[in-house]
């Protein structure tokens, strides 16, 4: 199962949707943090943390960890800006997953 896997994909492309696992995860965990932080009232995740770590395309994750854990949604750089940077994400991956794929 896993060689009829690898030989579906490219190296490029396995790398590629391991990095975005790795980020979206990666975010979600930030999310959490921070929520838990908040709740707790001690030192806090930077909000631009947040936000850098959705445009460098974990936009899902951010989002994800937004609607579960009920954390940001006041904000309306964040009810407004991480739904669009979600899609930016989604025209970006679908763009490089293109790319790949042709290559």
């Amino acid at each position: 199962m896993i060689k009829e896997f690898a030989s579906a994909y490219s190296t490029s492309e396995i790398i590629y949707g391991s990095y975005l696992l790795l980020i979206n995860f990666s975010s979600f965990i930030l999310v959490f943090i921070d929520k838990r932080k908040a709740e707790k009232k001690e030192w806090r995740i930077k909000e631009v943390s947040l936000l850098l770590m959705a445009l460098a395309g974990g936009g899902a994750g951010v989002l994800i960890g937004m609607v579960l854990l009920k954390h940001k949604t006041h904000k309306k750089k964040f009810t407004m800006g991480i739904p669009c940077i979600y899609l930016l994400n989604q025209i970006m991956h679908l763009l490089i997953y293109y790319s790949l794929r042709q290559s």
